[in-house]
């Protein structure tokens, strides 16, 4: 609809008319954007192009546009901001004043964080009049969905475990008891707390070094807590002959392992991740739907987005993530449009005294200022899961592994 072109003597680029926008100017458009999460980030030239075109549009007053998203918050109000600015702009403030008034501040890596206190404010002023929220839990659709249940465990590794965590976690501590940073030791910490084998299969310097130190054989001889709740849990769920998929953050390095035990166990198993091929990972797919039985779906976080698998009857979170969206987006897959009558069960694993408590408390804490932001905080049905009942489900102290001495 819009070109982009280098003025001469300039270094970027700017926005001019194509034959689209000339076809449209005059008529009235109606613009309907899809998956508009596309949009939260106002510096992309897919933003700056529509900002542009609903410009020169709506000089003649002929151009509204509407967006579907079922994440329209994912990691901060900017967020809602920008779809607001592609979307409807009239209303909003500068983008200088509105940086002013909510944002506090940025964290080391430009990060903006907000005044708590105006969030709400932010909800009735610029969210409130142009969102039509609907939740599978209002009453005119409850029954076309599966109910749905979620439940949280928290797991202590056992003593081989849980030894080989503390002797890395040292790493960051020199003789002096002075903290220092090492690159790749979160994610390594977390793959242990995951599976420790997983460092076999990781390409990370920190993880190869920790194999070269510690001995192939040794590490894969740790035992997993996750690994064993799993394969507890296929056994419960083959019996019963259901479907059940597991998502792990690490595509490539735990998801194949859980694949292996799971087939070892005798299930049948397919496993997605992002590092097949398109054909493989359709088939994985295409493969668990299909089989005519109880199956299990291993998958990384390429399994979250635009696909269903309403066959399954539960999910298990083997690390829950950062952004409370992308929680949302994997539940989804399996609370889809059924026609009633089956319920859909959720478990998430958090090990205790890793790691894996502070990602759980961002994971909540985004999901606390969605609920703010979308007005959910303020919604009252005994059927919707809000944040403050997964806090209590997970019930997490915010007290993490001290350092031995």
């Amino acid at each position: 609809m819009c070109a982009q072109v280098k003025p001469p003597g300039k270094r970027g680029t700017k926005s001019e008319d194509a034959w689209l926008i000339e076809h449209y100017r005059g008529l009235r458009v109606l613009v309907i954007f899809d998956e508009a999460t596309k949009l939260k980030n106002r510096d992309t030239a897919l933003v700056k192009r529509w900002r542009y075109i609903q410009k020169e549009l709506r000089k003649a007053g002929q151009m509204r546009a509407s967006a579907l998203t079922a994440t329209p918050y994912e990691s901060a109000l900017d967020d809602i901001f920008n779809l607001r600015l592609v979307i409807a702009p009239a209303g909003l403030p500068l983008i200088k004043d509105y940086e002013a008034r909510y944002i506090k501040g940025r964290d080391p890596f430009g990060r903006p964080t907000y005044h708590e206190h105006l969030k709400a404010e932010f909800y009735n002023l610029y969210v409130r009049p142009i969102i039509h929220r609907k939740r599978k839990t209002d009453a005119d659709v409850r029954d076309q969905f599966p109910a749905m249940t979620e439940d949280a465990h928290n797991l202590e590794m056992g003593p081989e475990q849980d030894k080989f965590y503390e002797a890395v976690s040292e790493l960051q501590w020199s003789d002096d008891d002075e903290w220092a940073e090492v690159p790749g030791l979160y994610t390594v910490l977390r793959q242990i707390a995951a599976y420790p084998e997983a460092l076999l299969h990781s390409q990370g310097a920190l993880a190869q070094m920790l194999v070269e130190e510690f001995g192939a054989e040794y590490i894969k001889g740790l035992p997993s807590i996750k690994a064993e709740w799993v394969r507890e849990r296929a056994k419960i769920i083959r019996a019963q002959g259901a479907k059940y998929i597991v998502f792990s953050f690490f595509g490539q390095s735990v998801v194949p392992l859980l694949a292996r035990d799971l087939i070892k166990d005798k299930h049948k198993g397919f496993m997605n991740h992002g590092g097949l091929t398109e054909r493989e990972a359709d088939d994985a797919r295409r493969g668990f739907r299909q089989w005519d039985g109880p199956a299990i779906l291993v998958t990384s976080d390429a399994g979250s987005k635009g696909l269903n698998y309403p066959e399954a009857s539960y999910l298990t979170n083997y690390e829950l993530p950062t952004l409370h969206s992308t929680y949302i987006q994997r539940i989804n897959r399996i609370s889809r449009l059924v026609g009633g009558g089956e319920t859909a069960t959720v478990d998430s694993l958090v090990v205790m005294k890793t790691v894996e408590v502070t990602r759980a408390q961002q994971m909540l804490e985004r999901n606390e200022d969605s609920d703010i932001i979308l007005g959910d905080s303020e919604y009252d049905d005994e059927n919707f899961v809000s944040a403050a009942d997964r806090r209590k489900a997970l019930a997490l102290q915010r007290e993490n592994r001290k350092r031995k001495k």
